[in-house]
């Protein structure tokens, strides 16, 4: 498109779509993960962040509205298999986004994230702290 003296939608999305065939061709003799995929893979964890969002604010408001509080407060231990810091620094942004809750530390080898939880009962599979 750049080669061209006449930019247009046209040319840039037939220059795309040519750029992205060749890229899928030349994938087995490239050692990444093809981009277009990996895109695919953050728009599902976007998908499954916002509904888990919104699920979790409605059992939020549902624990604010009830006469009685019947929740435990307590420190969960919650093991992971990341291994780079952006996956651990990703994963607590996301935790710290859903309401009530907050990573207040993270392990030397980043494989535990310390969440502070309020529950009536624990289904995660994880270890209670406190």
């Amino acid at each position: 498109m750049f080669f061209l003296d006449n930019w247009s939608v046209l040319s840039f999305t037939s220059g795309y779509l040519i750029g992205l065939l060749i890229l899928f061709g030349l994938q087995r003799f490239i050692s990444s993960k093809y981009y277009l995929f990996t895109l695919l893979d953050v728009l599902k964890l976007f998908l499954i962040f916002i509904a888990e969002l919104f699920a979790s604010s409605i059992v939020v408001i549902g624990k604010i509205l009830q006469p009685r509080i019947t929740i435990k407060p307590g420190i969960l231990a919650l093991n992971t298999s990341l291994e780079g810091e952006v996956e651990v620094t990703l994963l607590a942004l996301l935790i710290t986004l859903t309401p009530g809750s907050v990573v207040i530390e993270i392990s030397p080898d980043n494989k535990v994230l310390y969440v502070p939880v309020s529950y009536t009962h624990l289904t995660l599979p994880t270890k209670r702290i406190v």
